[in-house]
């Protein structure tokens, strides 16, 4: 039972018991999913929290239909963007391995079909092969690289965002 606020003083704020609910239902979603909050998180309870910031006319009901854009908590973004980034980087790499395959794949193919049925080919068409080789696997040692790089880039924000937690935490735990 909601004890603070009182339910006068939150149907005071809106129409009904029923939109009431529902106000304080969609903001302890909001909450659950990582929005930031307008008022101190005394209690544990998202419902309650919700209620208290529509008591204290922080957020406020909009007939219709809106979008509208809910901020969230900045570990929440930067968690949520981390993971995109890792996402992306692991992308790009199975792209990288499954076109570089390819290219050897038809590298090999074209070279059975210049040597043909003889196993002879002409030392130009040997050496045209050996160029294209070598430029396939400097590019994939550029593509790997480059992999690398954005997973080091990708760790290096875990580590930033795992040392701004631990400072925000030994803030909050002297304050």
């Amino acid at each position: 039972m909601l004890v603070k606020p009182s339910l006068e003083d939150l149907l005071n704020r809106v129409e009904n018991r029923y939109i009431l609910a529902m106000l304080a239902a969609r903001r302890a979603r909001q909450i659950t999913s990582g929005a930031q909050t307008f008022v101190k998180q005394d209690n544990p309870s998202n419902v309650t929290l919700a209620a208290e910031e529509i008591s204290e006319d922080k957020i406020a009901l909009l007939s219709g239909n809106h979008k509208v854009n809910i901020p969230l908590r900045p570990e929440i973004e930067e968690a949520r963007r981390i993971a995109a980034l890792e996402a992306e980087a692991k992308r790009r790499e199975e792209y990288m391995e499954e076109s570089s395959h390819r290219s050897a794949s038809n590298l090999s193919r074209e070279l059975s079909q210049a040597v043909g049925g003889d196993g002879e080919a002409d030392g130009a068409e040997m050496l045209d092969f050996t160029q294209q080789f070598i430029n396939l696997i400097g590019q994939q040692d550029e593509a790997r690289a480059e992999a690398k790089k954005e997973a080091g880039m990708v760790v290096e924000s875990v580590r930033k965002l795992n040392s701004s937690k631990a400072q925000t935490e030994s803030e909050t735990e002297q304050a």
